[in-house]
């Protein structure tokens, strides 16, 4: 089997010949370190100044060159692509209001986060606005040429080999006004929300079909309904606000010939048989920090989801190799019999990952995953 056979396989619950890995998210310091060079790919704040700078090329270029090498330098069986940004757009630097600190000309307030680097919007200019159904009207999205750079560079180099996805948006959620504020309409203003998330649907399906068109094999839209401890909505609203949403992204997909990757982080057992139902093919963002225990997963779902996951991402940033291996082989062991199942970090690989954690858990995958047959 080739890479894309093999995650193929999984995702239809099968046994492949061994089991496939590969990453939703990895950081530019795992990049770097596999590369031994400096990379723009997801390199958080460093890639925001390039682009501040006038550097889009530089930027795109990196990604594009980087991602291929970093592919098949580790052995992994999928790879991410995204849109990446127009040749013809203008990044404007927002203004210094502190250290570390911007504000840009529609007054949010950004601030750098120092552990994952990444810039953060601390205060939206729309914070505490009451929005009304008639705040949201759909406009079809035009991509140009140069945001396809990445993806067909991708699907030139890996596409016949390797299990090609897109970071695609996620439609079936809307939280106007930020997190706070939308849960607070989701419980006042639910048809506001529900106008939101239409309007949502509709642009993500239509960027869908652009992935389709250029040859990707998945998507993986990301929405997070909760914390560690659970969903910030009861289930039943999840249900009511977002799950006809996420069905009817999973039908569009699934009629252009696309598997559909969910990535939700937290707590999601109050809402895992909403993922079944909507009909995605695999549940990724499996984390044990938030209780999601993936024999117990594979256990209840397994036949019906594949699961992409299993080792902390948390423990690959603060554990040993030996630690790594040993959480390795209790993922393959609980999630691998049978199929369905896709080996990789709980999460993504953070800013702070061991490159000699991330070895480690790809040399015990190579070592124990492959399937009797």
């Amino acid at each position: 089997m080739n890479s894309k056979e093999r995650v193929l396989a999984a995702l239809e619950r099968q046994e492949p010949d061994r089991v496939p890995t590969g990453e939703f998210a990895t950081d530019y310091p795992v990049i770097e370190a596999a590369l031994g060079r400096r990379t723009y790919w997801r390199a958080k704040i460093r890639e925001t100044k390039a682009l501040w700078q006038g550097k889009r090329d530089q930027v795109v270029e990196s990604q594009k060159r980087d991602i291929v090498e970093f592919t098949r330098k580790m052995g992994l069986d999928m790879v991410p692509v995204m849109l990446v940004p127009s040749k013809d757009k203008v990044f404007e630097k927002p203004k210094p209001i502190g250290p570390n600190m911007w504000r840009d000309k529609e007054g949010n307030v950004y601030r750098l986060a120092e552990g994952s680097q990444n810039l953060l919007c601390v205060k939206r200019a729309d914070e505490g606005r009451e929005y009304t159904v008639d705040d949201f009207t759909y406009e079809k999205p035009e991509v140009d040429e140069s945001e396809l750079e990445l993806v067909r560079h991708v699907v030139a180099e890996l596409g016949d080999t390797h299990f090609i996805f897109a970071r695609s948006s996620d439609g079936s959620i809307a939280l106007p006004g930020g997190l706070l504020n939308g849960i607070k309409l989701c419980v006042t203003k639910p048809d506001v929300v529900k106008k939101a998330v239409e309007v949502n649907l509709k642009h993500a399906i239509a960027l869908d079909k652009v992935f389709a068109r250029e040859g990707v094999d998945a998507l993986a839209p990301g929405a997070d309904y909760g914390y560690n401890k659970g969903t910030f909505l009861k289930p039943e609203l999840i249900e009511k606000l977002f799950f006809p949403a996420m069905r009817r992204q999973c039908e569009a997909a699934h009629a252009m010939g696309l598997k559909v990757m969910k990535h939700s982080c937290g707590n999601n057992w109050p809402i895992m048989d909403l993922f079944v139902r909507a009909g995605y093919d695999a549940y990724q963002s499996i984390q044990p920090t938030a209780g999601m225990e993936i024999g117990r997963l594979k256990d209840l779902y397994g036949d019906r989801i594949a699961l992409w996951g299993g080792v902390s991402c948390e423990r690959l940033a603060g554990g040993t190799p030996s630690e790594i291996k040993a959480l390795t082989r209790h993922a393959i062991e609980k999630a691998a019999p049978g199929g369905g199942f896709i080996c990789a970090s709980s999460h993504s690989l953070l800013v702070g990952t061991k490159f000699e954690n991330y070895c480690a858990m790809l040399e015990e995958i190579v070592r124990l995953g492959n399937y009797p047959h």
